[in-house]
């Protein structure tokens, strides 16, 4: 009976365990990162992650999150002690381990997965409702004009390799215009049945619907639709 009890205690831990997403900053090369500066390195020390009330820095314990598939999560994220609060929106959907990996190139940070490799961005944009209207929605540096007819997912586009898996995200009602001393926005276009980009797609926004720090933990696209009746956005 004890024997049997033991078992049952030392199997329970480990089915908790599985059932968590675990959370960490990797100091693997850290120093080698930053070289030999050690002001650089106490400035990258000082990065902060919360999760859930839950605080991660360099150098500290893992944090255990449990997770929920239904539910955006909401990251809080401070490059320094100096900076600001970043929030960044991802949905911790399933029981993996994640790792905070620094950036050297763009002195923040990038996520991957068990496997160590990078997941990547991808949205789909859904409107809802009858509009005459023209919208856009954007990843980091690409964008899609989105209609009731939109089926496809937006993938990065126009992007450094070294540039962080985290994405700004943006949806927009905007006009289109050929003429930059008029429109002084533009971004690459992805277009249905085209496999380059359109480099020289320039708009001027008329309303920012949304515009978030999204970062990817799994490969499937987070949702985001645009009602076009109410005005609201909904994410999932």
């Amino acid at each position: 009976m004890k024997h049997k009890l033991l078992l049952i205690l030392t199997i329970l831990p480990a089915i908790l365990w599985g059932q968590t997403a675990i959370f960490y900053a990797d100091t693997t090369d850290l120093r080698m990162y930053t070289g030999r500066n050690d002001d650089h390195f106490k400035r990258v020390m000082e990065m902060e992650w919360r999760i859930n009330g839950q605080i991660l820095r360099f150098g500290s314990k893992p944090i255990k999150i449990k997770p929920d598939p239904n539910k955006i999560d909401t990251l809080f994220y401070k490059q320094n002690k100096n900076a600001k609060w970043d929030t960044i929106i991802c949905n911790i959907k399933e029981p993996l381990k994640y790792k905070f990996i620094y950036n050297t190139c763009c002195d923040g940070f990038n996520i991957a997965g068990t496997d160590n490799k990078f997941f990547q961005g991808k949205i789909n944009f859904r409107l809802t409702g009858q509009t005459n209207k023209t919208f856009l929605g954007t990843l980091g540096e690409v964008g899609m004009l989105i209609t009731t007819k939109t089926t496809d997912t937006l993938l990065p586009g126009c992007r450094s390799a070294m540039s962080p898996n985290i994405y700004w995200v943006n949806f927009k009602e905007i006009r289109e215009c050929g003429d930059l001393s008029v429109c002084k926005e533009d971004i690459c276009l992805s277009e249905k049945g085209k496999e380059e980009l359109n480099y020289e797609f320039k708009y001027s926004t008329i309303s920012q619907k949304i515009k978030i720090l999204f970062m990817p933990l799994s490969n499937d696209p987070l949702q985001i639709i645009y009602n076009t009746k109410t005005d609201k956005i909904t994410i999932k």
